[in-house]
């Protein structure tokens, strides 16, 4: 098991076989698919992509390998796209366990991530779709590993470089990788570079702090009121969060979660902290009762253990990890705010990118938990030699 676990190559084989496995069925219909085949269409024509409405600019690099994949096998493009949803599960499964692997140095911390991804609902749910989830998981990831790296010491010459263009795919993947900019940005310069005067660390940290209220507060001002936007660009996208948020709604088709509507600014911000809060929410009424269950026995162990990580982290005394474990929690945090003032889906997906991470401090959690324990074992042996 350990000559598997410290061996990539092992560990992407491994996870290739399991989530190669889930798509025996086959590739599933949704329906994002006809409008990413729309854009497709559009993408190949050399439609307009900076466009103000439709932020094609977002969605190049999934546009592009379905564009690739029709061109190839016009007939079979959805199964080279589940083929590459497999491959991007592996590699995400791959960089997860090195995380864990270099920041614990424990073979069953390392085995635990390796299985609570490849047994996480939510990213083996998305195996099967055509669509952006797993494509951009990996490429989301992929920074996160890169700023992981130089917080552990694991520095190399071109580290930086690389982790600029996994940026810039990650931002050209989906909407929501533009947010890896300032958190990488932020993570490099407190925990890799570590600025000397603790001082100067709390300045950035309260200023980060009110960036983020000011975010809120003028982007609520904004929606409040959607013609206080005073550019073209983005426009239908604010209009189109304003109508929605103003009709109550805090999960997208979620009817069970709607709130009155939004009358005033502080309507808007409890619609908001409504929604930051369902960003991880275990179960649903629209649930089977079978789906609850699997979520209540996969999740909130999940979540504690990730808190008993996170925890253990901070009162450890070990830099690099209490170091690590913030980003993580810092990149959870992020994603969830950012969601809180934008949109959640109806079926949780856009947690999905998340459940790495999620993984990252669950595994943390499991390394402290066998510390005790044989710390424990180490205290009564050494009271029965005595």
């Amino acid at each position: 098991m350990r000559k598997i676990l410290y061996s990539n190559r092992s560990v992407f084989a491994v996870a290739l076989l399991v989530h190669g496995l889930a798509v025996a069925g086959g590739p599933k219909l949704s329906p994002d698919v006809s409008l990413y085949l729309k854009l497709t269409d559009g993408f190949l024509r050399g439609g307009e992509i900076f466009s103000s409405g439709a932020v094609l600019w977002t969605k190049i690099t999934y546009l592009f390998a379905l564009g690739a994949a029709r061109s190839v096998a016009p007939d079979r493009w959805m199964y080279l796209m589940v083929a590459l949803n497999v491959l991007c599960s592996a590699a995400t499964a791959t960089m997860l366990v090195s995380v864990v692997r270099r920041a614990t140095g424990s073979a069953i911390a390392s085995a635990a991530a390796l299985l609570l991804y490849l047994g996480c609902y939510e990213v083996v749910l998305w195996l099967r779709f055509p669509i952006t989830d797993l494509l951009y998981t990996a490429l989301a990831f992929l920074p996160f590993l890169l700023v992981a790296q130089g917080i552990l010491g694991n520095d190399h010459p071109r580290r930086r470089l690389w982790l600029a263009g996994a940026l810039v795919l990650a931002s050209f993947t989906r909407p929501p990788g533009v947010l890896l900019v300032p958190l990488c940005t932020f993570a490099e310069w407190m925990w890799v570079r570590r600025p000397a005067s603790p001082g100067l660390r709390r300045v950035v940290i309260a200023a980060g702090a009110l960036a983020l209220l000011a975010t809120l507060a003028v982007r609520t001002w904004i929606v409040h009121d959607p013609g206080r936007w005073p550019f073209a660009f983005v426009r239908p996208k604010i209009e189109h969060f304003a109508a929605r948020e103003k009709t109550g709604e805090v999960v997208h088709m979620r009817s069970e979660t709607m709130r009155r509507p939004a009358v005033t600014m502080g309507d808007h911000y409890v619609i908001q902290a409504d929604r930051f809060v369902r960003f991880f929410q275990v179960t649903s009424s629209a649930y089977s009762r079978g789906h609850n269950l699997l979520n209540l026995v996969y999740l909130v162990p999940l979540y504690l253990l990730g808190l008993v990580g996170l925890t253990h982290a901070l009162r450890s005394g070990d830099g690099r990890r209490s170091a690590l474990a913030l980003a993580a929690f810092l990149w959870i945090g992020g994603f969830a705010f950012l969601h809180a003032l934008t949109i959640l889906d109806y079926d949780w997906r856009f947690r999905a990118p998340l459940m790495p991470h999620f993984v990252v401090l669950a595994a943390l959690g499991v390394d402290a938990i066998l510390r005790a324990i044989l710390a424990r074992r180490h205290q009564r042996a050494a009271v029965a030699s005595t």
